[in-house]
């Protein structure tokens, strides 16, 4: 009885012991899974090595940064595309729909008032997008009420031929642009004013040029 008692005991101790080992390797496992996860993420979330997503878009193929020069050029072209982009995000889908912005002319004069060149020169770039899709463009000119139909038509004329000189030498072709005078015709504003410079100048916002886009076919 005493032998057998003593074997069962022997038989429980090594039992016991596998276990415990057991037990230990898969803590063992474990804990070199934690240390691996915990050994990557020091090595590529706080290395300083390891560039950010904005300083990647300043570096060269080989993974080096950029000189004075280029990261200067580089800086300039993400201008140009960002500014690109928000003239391009007026479409709205449509391409016959473009938010230019109304171009004021001296009175009796097809020079342009103070102040518009700036305008002018967003219009000419959406210009630029309208016929780069395949359309054209149209200048329509007006003129206040001051003077006579038949030679504020003719001085509408002149207004509509001098600035679409301005966007041909803006290297947009000739033939891609519409150039009317519309006379004193579809005016804004009223002037009831009986002085004269008093009228001149509340009138001024029909002495104006109105850009719009029209498909090729349609000219």
């Amino acid at each position: 009885m005493n032998k057998w008692l003593g074997c069962l005991v022997c038989v429980s101790l090594v039992l016991g012991g596998c276990g415990k080992k057991k037990k230990d390797k898969k803590n063992d496992k474990m804990a070199q899974v934690e240390m691996y996860d915990d050994s990557a993420i020091e090595e590529y979330a706080f290395d300083d090595s390891v560039p950010t997503v904005e300083e990647l878009a300043f570096m060269d193929e080989d993974g080096d940064y950029l000189e004075d020069e280029d990261m200067a050029f580089a800086e300039n072209e993400l201008d140009e595309l960002e500014d690109e982009a928000d003239l391009l995000a007026q479409w709205e889908g449509d391409d016959s729909q473009l938010e230019f912005t109304p171009i004021q002319f001296g009175f009796d004069s097809d020079l342009l008032s103070r102040g518009q060149e700036e305008n002018l020169e967003k219009d000419i770039e959406l210009a630029r997008l309208a016929v780069d899709e395949g359309n054209k463009v149209v200048l329509d000119t007006f003129a206040c009420q001051v003077g006579n139909s038949t030679y504020n038509l003719a001085l509408t004329q002149r207004r509509a031929e001098s600035l679409k000189k301005r966007f041909i030498a803006a290297g947009i072709p000739a033939d891609s642009i519409e150039a009317v005078g519309r006379g004193q015709e579809c005016h804004l504003v009223w002037s009831d004013q009986s002085e004269r410079i008093a009228r001149i100048r509340e009138l001024a916002p029909n002495r104006r040029a109105e850009l719009s886009v029209i498909a090729d076919t349609e000219v």
